[in-house]
């Protein structure tokens, strides 16, 4: 897999420092440009197709028991998603960071991020109050100023239940479908959705990713069988996403815009053969062994 953050180095737009730098980047990024794209899938020839800004706050599960809380969690993150980006794209917003702030371009669309707040006051006191956006479309820019964010509106947190967990490692059998299953969303708004991504690079694809409908309170997603490779070890994320705040196509027609809370939980898939499959290999494994022991003893 290659694109953006893959390194673990700071990825463009991406201000600070915290653990699990590549998934706390892949989990905002993706989840802000996949709504857009998960709500209005037919509006792809549209200039602009989506933009927003969400706080995150990320979990961290390596076995059945309950996720836990990564250190310094909390992340600001702004977007535009759309085809053929050009011009000036900005926030402006009342905090204490750095304003007004330019998207750099990432991928597809222009993305910033702010990543390592220890906790609400502190993401709150960086980047609250009377947001803005300075957005370059076909027509000219448009200021956006619809959309607001603060307080602590986070989704309940996600948390896989069931499967088998090995090495920190949800053990996954590829050859056949897997349901994963999780803990239900719960009041679930017109907007709000789940969001499971695997190995996946902004602009560019990856393994594997899935997307309730809005407004569902979904609880599993079925992966398909030949999803993943046998052998291989993938991280994942889980989001809970809800969209406090909307602008459906009324600034800027064909774009739907939101401010979002998400919470989202990072683990690894490890792809496994079934245990059948093992003691096959084992038993060839076995085989092998005999015939080279009879090889050293010939005569």
């Amino acid at each position: 897999m290659t694109g953006v953050g893959l390194d673990r180095k700071t990825p463009v737009g991406l201000t600070g420092c915290a653990p699990n730098l590549l998934m706390k980047f892949r989990a905002s990024l993706l989840l802000t440009a996949a709504f857009a794209l998960l709500a209005f899938p037919a509006l792809q020839a549209q200039s602009i197709d989506g933009y927003g800004f969400a706080y995150t706050k990320d979990y961290e599960q390596t076995s059945s028991s309950a996720p836990s809380l990564i250190s310094d969690p909390y992340t600001f993150s702004a977007f535009v998603e759309g085809t053929g980006l050009s011009g000036a794209y900005t926030l402006t917003h009342a905090g204490s960071a750095s304003s007004p702030q330019s998207l750099p371009s990432v991928g597809i669309f222009r993305n910033f991020e702010s990543i390592g707040y220890a906790d609400t006051t502190a993401l709150n006191a960086a980047y609250t109050g009377a947001f803005s956006m300075n957005i370059a479309t076909a027509g000219g820019p448009v200021t956006v100023t619809s959309l607001s964010l603060s307080g602590d509106l986070f989704p309940s947190t996600p948390w896989i239940s069931g499967g088998t967990w090995s090495g920190g490692k949800l053990q996954v059998d590829a050859s056949s479908p897997y349901t994963l299953n999780f803990n239900a969303f719960g009041d679930a708004f017109p907007y709000d959705n789940v969001e499971l991504y695997v190995d996946f690079t902004p602009g560019i694809g990856g393994t594997y990713d899935q997307q309730s409908n809005p407004g569902a309170d979904t609880n599993s997603f079925l992966i398909p069988s030949n999803a993943f490779v046998n052998g291989q070890t993938y991280n994942a994320e889980l989001i809970f996403i809800h969209r406090a705040d909307t602008d459906d196509e009324i600034t800027i027609p064909g774009a739907f815009g939101f401010a979002a809370y998400a919470t989202a939980v990072s683990f690894q898939i490890q792809a496994i053969p079934e245990p059948s499959t093992y003691a096959m290999l084992a038993g060839l494994g076995a085989l092998g062994l005999a015939a080279w022991r009879r090889r050293q003893i010939v005569v």
